[in-house]
């Protein structure tokens, strides 16, 4: 499954995407510019987040290290906009970027630099998506294209 993120502005504070899966068009992507990833390729694992209390897609940054939640501290009210204590490069439901230092990639439908809309929607999309693809063994890679 090739999924593929192409940042198409940077603003100040703010990247602005698209996600597409094997050439087809899925929602918009938000990140926040001061945190975000750098471009190239990754795998994608899903992983079970015990912030979210659900299984969520992890960008693995490194080859050697397969990313876990262990080491990140239980917070007590989290919503999708709630910022993680520790870096999580996760693909994740969300309206804005703007003080979010997380490194998460937001999905949604975009509507101003760093703002999005229909955040759930879209994010359910693209994990059902993924998580078909995955329950057939293929392996998850995500390409980040800066064409900015």
């Amino acid at each position: 499954m090739n999924i593929v993120i192409t940042r198409y502005r940077k603003k100040a504070e703010t990247i602005d995407g698209s996600l597409t899966i094997d050439g087809l068009y899925i929602c918009d992507t938000a990140e926040n510019a001061q945190t975000a990833v750098q471009s190239g390729e990754y795998n994608l694992k899903i992983v079970k987040c015990k912030q979210h209390a659900r299984k969520m897609p992890l960008l693995v940054l490194h080859r050697d290290i397969v990313p876990s939640c262990d080491s990140c501290p239980k917070l007590d009210c989290v919503s999708h906009n709630t910022v993680m204590p520790v870096m999580c490069p996760m693909i994740k439901p969300g309206n804005g970027v703007y003080h979010r230092h997380d490194g998460s990639i937001l999905l949604g439908t975009y509507i101003a630099p760093g703002c999005l809309v229909r955040p759930l929607k879209a994010f359910s999309e693209f994990y059902d998506r993924i998580r078909k693809s995955a329950e057939r063994g293929h392996e998850l890679s995500v390409r980040i294209v800066e064409s900015y």
